[in-house]
């Protein structure tokens, strides 16, 4: 008997690292570090304050801002 499909909005986010993130985009995490300062990537979750805080990503709103990416660059006009 098939299970039934589960509802996404009821799933626990997967949280992954700031290396993962890069990874996932093929950047470097300099310049993931550098996209965040300017306020152009998807903001992280806190995870722990202090001296050394600990922050993730939430996957899903990465890969979302990849798909956005790629849909921006196939709406544009090509450039001479």
């Amino acid at each position: 008997m098939a299970s039934k499909p589960k509802n996404p909005s009821k799933q626990p986010s997967v949280l992954i690292t700031l290396k993962e993130a890069a990874e996932l985009c093929g950047y470097s995490v300099s310049h993931i570090n550098t996209l965040r300062s300017r306020g152009d990537f998807p903001r992280p979750v806190s995870l722990q304050e202090g001296p050394r805080p600990s922050v993730r990503f939430v996957r899903k709103e990465v890969e979302d801002w990849i798909a956005a990416k790629i849909e921006k660059s196939r709406t544009q006009p090509a450039k001479p």
